[in-house]
């Protein structure tokens, strides 16, 4: 049974609203449950969860990449996350090379967020204060990442350095693919 059988007093475009929403809090819940499968089949539900912390507001705020389908963006994610999660578990630690990564990683984000897509276009205003949010997110998750690699503590600084990966490469391909479709 559908939300519209549910609700017949509503007008349609109301409707439609509870209807998207009900799909995005279906592909949010599936969303969640994948990722959560892919840190257990890794064994990083700690480090997995850490990812999240610094991969999702990032990732809000930065905008990028976005497939143009639910079916590519699905396949995508999953590999992308369990490629991640296989990295964290399997990338020796080395304090100063991560550092390094993840500072030039960390500089594609605050130079290049937010970047548009179909998906999100940006006016002046929006993209201002998502410029700003990115920025000071990424600030401060670079502070964390500095004291977890001074503490040694790979447990949180490797997350975060695949989490800063993803999101400047989302960046990246978002830009690329964005500036291609603007010069069709």
């Amino acid at each position: 049974m559908s939300l519209l059988e549910l609700s017949p007093e509503l007008d349609r475009e109301e409707r439609e609203i509870l209807e998207y929403g009900y799909r995005q809090l279906k592909v949010n819940a599936l969303t969640i449950l994948i990722v959560l499968v892919a840190a257990v089949v890794c064994n990083v539900m700690l480090q997995g969860g850490i990812f999240l912390l610094v991969f999702v507001p990032l990732r809000l705020y930065s905008g990028g990449y976005h497939a143009d389908s639910q079916k590519k963006c699905a396949v995508i994610s999953i590999l992308a996350l369990l490629i991640c999660f296989m990295g964290i578990k399997w990338i020796p630690y080395m304090p100063a090379l991560h550092l390094g990564i993840s500072t030039m990683a960390a500089g594609i984000i605050v130079f290049m967020a937010p970047v548009a897509n179909d998906v999100k276009r940006l006016d002046e205003s929006e993209y201002k204060v998502y410029r700003y949010r990115t920025r000071i997110i990424t600030g401060i998750i670079y502070v964390i990442l500095l004291i977890s690699t001074v503490l040694q503590l790979p447990y949180i600084s490797k997350p975060i350095m695949m989490a800063y990966i993803l999101v400047s490469i989302s960046l990246i391909l978002g830009y690329l693919k964005y500036q291609k479709k603007k010069a069709k």
